[in-house]
């Protein structure tokens, strides 16, 4: 059986034949099947023109690599994300002024110019009342936290950090440990002691190496503070923030040496008040039990807005989630142009191909090939093309996911089963629809017009 007959078959007819007794029988041709026999006359083109075919494929090959790199990097930037967060706490519940309420100062709740508490609606009385678990049931912690911004001194070093009045369980709340030295306590507390806690990033910054901080002498805003302890690292949510650089004293101190002020009700103001719930079931309803209840102590009317925001941890995880989610779909849609550019590309060459094959095809249709059997080759041959590509692209993604993680390990982004199935998919659409219209031009041509071509 002649390759021309073969091709115009697709493939399907293998013969075997009686000879007579004494005489040799011949070889037994055996043919592929149709799919099989298309794609190894697509592999069978992609060889005889390497460079063209690699050219071609590349649009394809930086398209599904990038959508897959954009992909699996959003995913893993969620997922760390959540995780920082509920390391903090997903039990939490953060009150803020309204003028605070952005996603950064949920968590950090710092003014650039450590002013912010003094125009603050949110106090330690209202602090006090929330305590009452007649007022607001389901919350089994509340502590308020006065967060300013000062100059610190120590010797010759000087450096500017987020001072936090904080209370003697504020730090348990929310899950930060001391490393060495003590935390503050009810004592410091009650005498509004000038001691001190310092992050790892200030005793960093403001102690020369070597140097113990405990037990040394700090100047805050030109008050002295002895150094008590220092908290280990802190793994929460940062928000490009450095949450190590910081300082944390007595609330009742910081509110009498460092931040006297009063409002225009004549009570004492705080940054934020962080509620912990007795359970995670109980979250919502101690949110809404809250938010009427300040609405209420705050005299707010009907209509009006709240002039403090209430939010969760499972808030500013969906938040964030939203946010990454837009960002990844923009990107992946950037990516999604090259695989577009390179679907054109297969389209281009396919045409080519198409023209250069005019007489092949021709001869095919001679023999008996039908309009289904030589688009089905031809579709089959810009599938394989785009696989190709997708197969380059995939390979290319993983060795670069593997370089985020080396580079960034706490990211730990993976190639999923999504990422994968996208790949495949988009893929196989581009290799179908691109090759569409050069597959049925092939079919659609006259016999007798392509016998003449040269």
């Amino acid at each position: 059986m002649s390759e021309i007959t073969r091709k115009a078959t697709g493939g399907l007819a293998s013969t075997a034949t009686s000879t007579p007794k004494g005489v040799a029988r011949p070889a037994v041709e055996v043919s592929l099947p149709p799919f099989l026999e298309n794609v190894r006359v697509a592999f069978t083109s992609l060889f005889a023109n390497k460079l063209r075919a690699l050219l071609t494929t590349l649009g394809i090959c930086i398209g599904i690599a990038s959508v897959i790199v954009l992909v699996s990097a959003g995913e893993a930037v969620q997922n760390y994300i959540a995780q920082q967060f509920l390391s903090v706490g997903p039990d939490l519940i953060y009150i803020l002024p309204s003028s605070s309420a952005n996603l950064s100062q949920a968590f950090n709740s710092v003014s650039s110019n450590g002013q912010s508490a003094e125009f603050s609606p949110l106090t330690i009385k209202d602090a006090e009342l929330l305590r009452d678990p007649l007022n607001v049931p389901g919350v089994k912690m509340v502590e308020p936290a006065l967060q300013l911004v000062r100059t610190t001194e120590y010797g010759s070093s000087q450096v500017r950090s987020q001072l936090v009045g904080i209370s003697a369980t504020y730090l348990d709340m929310i899950r930060w440990k001391i490393g060495s030295g003590r935390g503050i306590d009810e004592q410091d507390m009650t005498s509004n002691a000038r001691v001190a806690v310092l992050g790892e990033t200030t005793v960093k910054r403001l102690f020369p190496e070597g140097v113990n901080p405990l037990g040394e002498t700090i100047q805050i805003g030109g008050v002295p503070f002895r150094v008590i302890g220092v908290l280990e690292k802190y793994s929460g949510a940062s928000f490009g923030e450095d949450n190590n650089d910081v300082i944390c004293i007595p609330l009742t101190t910081a509110q009498t040496r460092l931040q006297t002020e009063r409002n225009l009700s004549g009570e004492l103001p705080v940054s934020v008040i962080v509620m912990q719930a007795t359970s995670t079931g109980t979250i919502d309803s101690a949110v809404e039990a809250t938010t009427k209840f300040l609405r209420n102590q705050h005299k707010i009317k009907p209509g009006k807005e709240d002039d403090f925001i209430v939010t969760t941890t499972k808030d500013l995880i969906k938040s964030f989630d939203a946010v990454i989610g837009v960002i990844t779909i923009f990107l992946s849609v950037i990516g999604g142009i090259s695989l577009l550019v390179g679907g054109i590309g297969v389209m281009n060459i396919m045409m080519v191909t198409v023209t250069e094959r005019t007489h092949e095809i021709g001869l095919r249709k001679a023999v008996g090939a039908r309009y289904r059997d030589i688009m089905l080759q031809f579709l089959t041959e810009a599938t394989v093309l785009c696989f190709v590509g997708g197969a380059l692209g995939l390979y290319i993604a993983l060795v670069l996911i593997l370089g985020v993680r080396a580079a960034i390990p706490d990211l730990n982004p993976t190639v999923s089963l999504r990422s994968i199935v996208l790949a495949v998919g988009v893929t196989s659409f581009i290799g179908m629809f691109f090759g569409l219209y050069p597959a049925s031009r092939a079919a659609s041509m006259d016999p007798i017009a392509a016998l003449r071509s040269e």
